[in-house]
């Protein structure tokens, strides 16, 4: 069986479908109504902001780990660059282990 959002998914184009089907026009710009769904959906702000956060955190990381890296001794651009991606995969594969 599909999850909830899939199913709920499936039954909203089935509608648009319909909608279409009646004669009305299509709705192609769907992002602002989808966004305050969204926002005011119980308990989706609070993983919002996390996430927010982290990709900030992440910049500041990234936008410093080659003069971190200089001031540690390394100083072959490969080496600092070869850091920098290794940073990059770790939050991927993190993000995939532990956000499933």
């Amino acid at each position: 069986p599909p999850t909830s959002s899939a199913a709920q998914a499936v039954k909203e184009a089935e509608a648009q479908t319909q909608r279409e089907a009646d004669g009305e026009p299509y709705e192609w710009f769907t992002f602002p109504a989808t966004a305050w769904k969204l926002l005011n959906t119980p308990g989706f702000l609070a993983p919002l902001a996390a996430f927010v956060a982290s990709i900030g955190v992440t910049n500041v990381v990234s936008a410093f780990t080659s003069e971190t890296m200089h001031r540690a001794g390394f100083t072959r651009e490969l080496v600092v660059d070869e850091i920098g991606a290794g940073f990059q995969v770790a939050i991927m594969v993190g993000g995939i282990l532990l956000g499933g």
